[in-house]
């Protein structure tokens, strides 16, 4: 595998945890799309430069959705008048099983350098 195959998998990764651990930021995971993109200077490999803003961004919200800091999460317990860690815990289950089958799709996707499926 090339560098930029085995990154994906990492930069898939890591916005789901920058939320989580730290400020609960949707938004301001967007600051890795430039690090993303800047793994493929000057327009080579376009296939894994989809594929990497694609996971921080499918990373971002993902990571949005499991902080039990994140103001969205504050507000949408807060809305429904339930309690908030009964919430971020209903929540979690069901993103936890979402981003283990994108971690897997953007895995394959980095190991087949290809963001879409092809018919043989």
């Amino acid at each position: 595998m090339h560098p930029p195959s085995i990154l994906s998998g990492e930069i898939c990764c890591s916005p789901w945890r920058v939320p989580f651990l730290f400020d609960g930021n949707l938004l301001g995971n967007v600051r890795l799309i430039p690090i993303a993109t800047g793994m493929f200077a000057a327009g080579t490999n376009l296939e894994m430069m989809i594929i990497s803003v694609s996971a921080v961004l499918a990373g971002a919200v993902c990571g949005d959705h499991i902080s039990p800091i994140s103001d969205t999460t504050v507000m949408s317990s807060a809305g429904a008048q339930s309690n908030h860690l009964n919430h971020v815990s209903t929540q979690m289950q069901y993103a936890a099983v979402t981003a283990c089958v994108c971690l897997v799709g953007y895995l394959i996707a980095a190991v087949t350098r290809t963001w879409w499926i092809r018919e043989s």
